[in-house]
C-alpha cells in the first residue's frame, strides 16, 4: 500500500447517464482510489445532478457537483471531455486517453481546427465546416469550442493511456509525461466451460458492420448473431454458450468485448485497425487477425471451421490471453499505485515518462 496524501483531492470527470466501458472504468479508477486511501470523487457532466447508473453503485465512490480548483488538487478528464479541464486553472489536470479515434470523433465542435490540422488531418475540413455551421451553439456552449494546440501540448498536464495504441500515437506527436493506466474486466463473464457450446459468430452490429454485413452475405451458411438489445446478463449467458466472436471495424481502445469473450471462453477474430494492430492490446496469434483492406476470405472461412470443428484445440491458443485479462486488475492496481506516487509531487511533472 502506497502512502497518500489526504489532504488532495482527486475529481474524476464522467459523462452522466452513460453505461460503457469507459464511463465504467472512471467509476473503477474513482473505487481504486478511495480504497487506496485517497479522496476521489465522481463528477458527472453534462447532468452534475445525475445519479450514479445502477451498474457502477457497487463501486466505493464519492460525487461531487463542483471542483475545488485550488492548487494540490488534481482532476482526471478522459480524453473525450479534455476540454472541460480548461477552465481550471490551479488543479493539475490529469487526461486519460481511453480512447484515440473518439477524442477527435467526439470533439468536434469543443478543439480548434489547428488540432486536426496537424493530429487527425483526415477530419480538418469537416471540423471547419462544423464551426460554420454552430457558431452561435459553440459561442453559447459552456464549453471552449476551441481548445487550443498549446493547451493540449503543455508540459503541466500528465497523460495516461490505457492502450499501446494510444500511447504510440501520443509518443510520436511529442505529447510528455506518458503513464499507462490501463483497466481490467470483473470476471461476471468467466466461464471456460467446453461442453454444449454452438457453432455460432457473434458480432457487434455497432461497429464495423459494413464490412461484416460483407462477410454475412458470403458465408451464409454460418449462423451470424449480433449482440444487441440484450441485458448484460443475458451478454454473459450468450457468450458462454457459443465459440466464436468476430470484431472487425475501428478498435479506438482497448476494447472490452473481444476480452469478455475470450473470458467467456470464446475464441475471437478480429481486424487490424486501431488498437487491434498491437499485440500488447489484443494478445493473440496473427492466424486470427485480419486485414480487412486485403481480406483473405478462404483462410478466414478456414480458421472459422477449425474453431468450430476443433474447438477446444483451437482455444488453447488463446490461454495466454486469458491469463492476461485474469491478472489485469492486479496491473491496473500496480498502475494506480504508480500514479497516486506521483500526485506526490509539488513540482509539476518535470517531463518524464514511463516507458
Amino acid at each position: 500500500m502506497v502512502s497518500v496524501n489526504t489532504n488532495s483531492k482527486i475529481y474524476v470527470y464522467c459523462p452522466s447517464n452513460v453505461v460503457t466501458g469507459g464511463t465504467e472504468l472512471l467509476h473503477q479508477i474513482c473505487d481504486t482510489l478511495n480504497n487506496k486511501g485517497c479522496d476521489t470523487y465522481i463528477v458527472y457532466h453534462p447532468d452534475s445532478n445525475s445519479i450514479t447508473p445502477s451498474p457502477y453503485k457497487k463501486y466505493n465512490l464519492n460525487i461531487s457537483k463542483e471542483i475545488d480548483d485550488v492548487e494540490g488538487n488534481y482532476l482526471i478528464v478522459p480524453e473525450a471531455l479534455i476540454d472541460l479541464g480548461y477552465i481550471y486553472k490551479r488543479l493539475k489536470k490529469i487526461h486519460w486517453w481511453l480512447s484515440v479515434d473518439n477524442f477527435f470523433i467526439l470533439s468536434q465542435l469543443n478543439l480548434s481546427p489547428l488540432i486536426y490540422l496537424k493530429l487527425w488531418p483526415k477530419l480538418f475540413l469537416r471540423v471547419l465546416g462544423i464551426k460554420v455551421k454552430y457558431f452561435f451553439k459553440i459561442l453559447n456552449s459552456d464549453r471552449t469550442g476551441y481548445l487550443s494546440y498549446n493547451y493540449l501540448f503543455s508540459e503541466e498536464n500528465l497523460n495516461l493511456v490505457q492502450s499501446q495504441y494510444a500511447y504510440d500515437f501520443l509518443n510520436k506527436n511529442n505529447f510528455k509525461n506518458l503513464y499507462f493506466v490501463s483497466d481490467y474486466l470483473n470476471n461476471d463473464f468467466s466461464n471456460q466451460n467446453a461442453s454444449n457450446r454452438d457453432n455460432v459468430i457473434l458480432y457487434n452490429p455497432k461497429k464495423g458492420i459494413e464490412f461484416t454485413k460483407i462477410l454475412i452475405n458470403k458465408f451464409k451458411d454460418f449462423k451470424w448473431v449480433p449482440i444487441e438489445n440484450m441485458t448484460y446478463k443475458e451478454v454473459n449467458l450468450l457468450m458462454q454458450s457459443t465459440k466464436l466472436y468476430v470484431d472487425f471495424g475501428n478498435h479506438p481502445g482497448k476494447d472490452r468485448l473481444p476480452r469478455e469473450a475470450v473470458l467467456s471462453g470464446m475464441c475471437i477474430i478480429t481486424g487490424i485497425q486501431g488498437s487491434a494492430f498491437y499485440f500488447e492490446d489484443v494478445s493473440i496469434d496473427s492466424k486470427y487477425k485480419f486485414d480487412e483492406l486485403n481480406f483473405d476470405f478462404d483462410k478466414f472461412e478456414m480458421v472459422v471451421n477449425n474453431i468450430f470443428n476443433s474447438y477446444e484445440k483451437e482455444y488453447s491458443n488463446f490461454k495466454e490471453y486469458l491469463k492476461l485479462i485474469e491478472n489485469s486488475k492486479f496491473k491496473f492496481e500496480s498502475e494506480v499505485d504508480d500514479i497516486i506516487k506521483i500526485l506526490k509531487l509539488d513540482n509539476g511533472f518535470n517531463n518524464n515518462s514511463q516507458l
